[in-house]
Parts: structure tokens; C-alpha cells; sequence
């Protein structure tokens, strides 16, 4: 889940602009680009394996349900479901980088004291040295319970999006049907619809995970005991809005990358011809 939320205090950043501008004058032109080469490394094996997963959720699901490829298609439940599984799955595999790369992005800035990281080897080191292994994993419930259902909203929006295009469809000898393909326009506004979809609905359960995985940093005392006791003080101290920072900024961001992630993953299988392993 590439997405970023509610990770500093409110004061400091008040809008697009205003926080670009605070950012640089504050931290410096390169820290707009803090933790990038965590989150770089990090979406390798997250996207890797969140398309392979659901593609494999998908097989397992047409298995179990007795339906055959080409002549059936997958309900939109069981798209959702194929979705979930993928995102579980993904998750629990790259949740470390998750914890790594939320806190090289807020590296340096005045809400964390300053706290500082040379790279991603030396943010590991000192969050073993000073919290031990399992703060490598803070926040992994709530980011279970948002990141699961996500994962499932683009999977499976996208895909029901991609359905209703109308294309032509060719039914074969053996009374196999196979769709065309959309037109390169359509596979962009489906990308970018169900990005902005799934981050929209998810968005409240991210900022408590970027809140949580924060917390506690280099070793300074925590701030919140549980998922309970995170989402109580965030909504006391700061009201429902809190829940929602960082939502226009994301949701502009959601057009470029979910146009460019589908249809670049639409056009590989394609072109490496896997595309066969897909049940629309």
C-alpha cells in the first residue's frame, strides 16, 4: 500500500502547497524524496507479489467453485475475495519494509524530535537495537484489517470496471468465450477509479497504521497501548478529520499510479503471454 497519511502533528502541514513549501525550506529539497529508496525496494516484492497472488486466488477460487476457464467468469464476491486473500498474503510477507519506509518519510522532521536515519540498513539497526524485533511489526493488526480490504477494493473494482467497457467478445469452436481488449483510454480510467476508490474507503485505517508504526521511534516511550486506545486519542486530540489528512494529496496521486500500475501489468502479461492465466 503505497499510500502516506497522517504522519506528522497538523500544525506543520496544512495543505499541498503550503507543505511542499514547508518541506523544503525546513528539511531541504532531498527530503521530499525521504525514504525513497526504502519504498522503492519495497514495491518490488509488494506489487510482485500482490498481482501473482490474486492471479493464483483467482485459479484456486475457479477450482473451488467448479467453473471453467473461458466459458465462467468469477463473481464480483469472489473477485473481492481473490483480493483479500492476495492482500493478506502480501502483507504479512513486506510488512518490515512498511515499517521501514514510514519512518525514513518522517526522518528528520521536527514532530519526531529530529530523529535521524543514514538509510534503510541504519533505520533497521537502530529500531531492532532500541525497540527489538517486534517493533518491526508495529501496527500489523490495523494494517491487516485496512490493507486486506483494500488490496481487495483495486482487484476487484478494476476488474469489474475493465468488464463493463464494452468490447467485442469472440466465442470460439469449443464455445469458449474471450473478450478484447478495452481501449487504452478505458484501462487508464479503470486504474485510476479503483485506486481512488479503494484508498477513499480504506483511508481512516491507514492513518492509524503510519500512526502506529511510528510510534515509539528510537526508543522514546509510546504513545498509544493498543489500536483501541490509538484511534481514541487521535479522534479526542483531533477530532474525525484526523482520520482523513492527507486525503486530497493521495487521492491526486491515486491518477497517475493506478493508470499507470493496471495497464502496465495488463500490457507484461500481454507481452511475456500470461495473459491467459486471467479469468474475467
Amino acid at each position: 500500500m503505497a499510500r502516506t497519511s497522517g504522519l506528522i502533528a497538523k500544525t506543520e502541514y496544512v495543505g499541498i502547497v503550503q507543505s511542499l513549501q514547508y518541506m523544503v525550506q525546513n528539511e531541504g529539497l532531498k527530503s521530499l524524496w525521504n525514504g525513497n529508496g526504502a519504498n522503492v525496494l519495497r514495491v518490488i516484492p509488494n506489487y510482485g507479489l500482490r498481482f501473482m497472488l490474486n492471479d493464483r486466488a483467482r485459479d484456486f477460487i475457479m477450482k473451488a467453485r467448479g467453473l471453467t476457464p473461458g466459458k465462467h467468469h468469477l463473481s464480483r464476491g469472489d473477485l473481492f475475495l481473490a483480493g483479500a486473500l492476495a492482500g493478506t498474503g502480501q502483507i504479512t510477507a513486506t510488512y518490515p519494509f512498511e515499517v521501514i519506509f514510514t519512518r525514513l518519510a518522517v526522518s528528520g522532521s521536527k514532530a519526531y524530535q529530529g530523529q535521524k536515519y543514514k538509510g534503510i540498513l541504519d533505520c533497521f539497526l537502530q529500531t531492532l537495537r532500541a525497540e527489538g524485533p517486534r517493533a518491526l511489526y508495529n501496527g500489523y493488526l490495523i494494517t491487516l484489517m485496512s490493507g486486506t480490504p483494500y488490496v481487495a477494493l483495486q482487484m476487484s473494482v478494476y476488474e469489474a470496471l475493465r468488464r463493463m467497457v464494452p468490447v467485442p467478445s469472440q466465442v470460439s469452436e469449443g464455445h469458449t468465450i474471450k473478450r478484447g481488449e478495452p481501449p487504452v483510454l478505458a484501462k487508464l480510467a479503470c486504474g485510476s477509479t479503483a485506486v481512488i476508490v479503494a484508498q477513499t474507503l480504506t483511508f481512516p485505517g491507514d492513518v492509524l497504521r503510519r500512526r502506529m508504526q511510528s510510534d515509539g521511534m528510537a526508543g522514546r516511550p509510546k504513545s498509544y497501548t493498543g489500536l483501541r486506545d490509538a484511534f481514541l486519542q487521535i479522534y479526542r486530540k483531533e477530532g474525525w478529520r484526523a482520520f482523513f489528512d492527507g486525503l486530497k494529496v493521495n487521492t491526486w496521486r491515486c491518477i497517475p499510479e493506478g493508470a499507470i500500475m493496471f495497464f502496465t501489468v495488463d500490457t507484461m502479461k500481454n507481452i511475456l503471454n500470461i495473459s491467459q492465466y486471467d479469468h474475467k
